[in-house]
């Protein structure tokens, strides 16, 4: 995997190009974890594209015993396998607000899966995304105002201009989530309308001077409470 996250806790995940892995693999996650309470960790404002692998290529990617773990704010594109997965039993996990383009070429559909036929995904939410397929998940997640298309009114995508066009179907239709959206009707996706779209990447010219101190998130629907209690009456 291009970025392996397994065991990280209490971490930021942002602004990074997570880009062309897998040439020699055939199942790869541009990010994987597995077996982890990330206990608040964010994964934000990414760009994840260009997976490469010829079997299974995911992009932002969890398997199973995954918790805690809030991923909004992404920019994915290129990549042939679901754009986001979360495999259950897993459980506190958000999907926020994420913008996805020409993924899931390989699939109709995003899903998640377990050995165990449990079909359990307590408390993850995904809301306000804008996906290029259909989600199909367990029951008990709690999936509204996201999108399914292949392209919901983007700018420019092909030079990367994934800012909305007036009259898209995006527009208006995400979900008040203090800590990530703003206004009474918030756009889905990644690039609310009247913000400067953001990019991902280096600036070696211009670093953050000093080193910014990074707050603890606040984020609607945040599990408050982790560590080996969090989770317990669920697994």
């Amino acid at each position: 995997d291009l970025l392996s996250i397994h065991g990280l806790m209490e971490s930021v995940i942002q602004y990074n190009d997570l880009s062309d892995a897998g040439w020699l693999t055939h199942d790869l996650g541009m990010t994987y974890g597995h077996n982890t309470d990330f206990a608040g960790t964010v994964i934000h404002h990414n760009w994840v594209h260009d997976n490469r692998a010829k079997g299974l290529g995911m992009g932002i990617y969890f398997d199973h015993l995954s918790h805690n773990v809030v991923v909004h704010s992404n920019l994915l594109w290129n990549v042939t396998g679901d754009a986001i997965r979360i495999n259950n039993p897993s459980y506190f996990d958000l999907v926020i607000n994420n913008t996805c383009y020409n993924t899931n070429t390989a699939s109709k559909q995003i899903g998640s899966f377990d050995h165990s036929r449990r079909q359990d995904l307590y408390a993850v939410r995904w809301l306000n995304n804008l996906f290029n397929v259909p989600l199909a998940l367990p029951e008990n997640a709690v999936v509204a105002n996201n999108l399914a298309l292949s392209d919901p009114g983007y700018a420019d995508p092909g030079n990367l201009g994934f800012t909305l066009k007036p009259g898209s179907p995006a527009a208006g239709a995400g979900v008040l989530l203090p800590g990530v959206t703003q206004g009474a009707a918030p756009d889905a996706g990644a690039f609310p309308r009247g913000a400067a779209p953001w990019r991902a990447g280096h600036d070696f010219a211009h670093p953050p001077a000093p080193e910014p101190v990074l707050p603890a998130p606040d984020i609607a629907w945040m599990n408050a409470v982790w560590g080996p209690d969090s989770v317990q009456a669920r697994a």
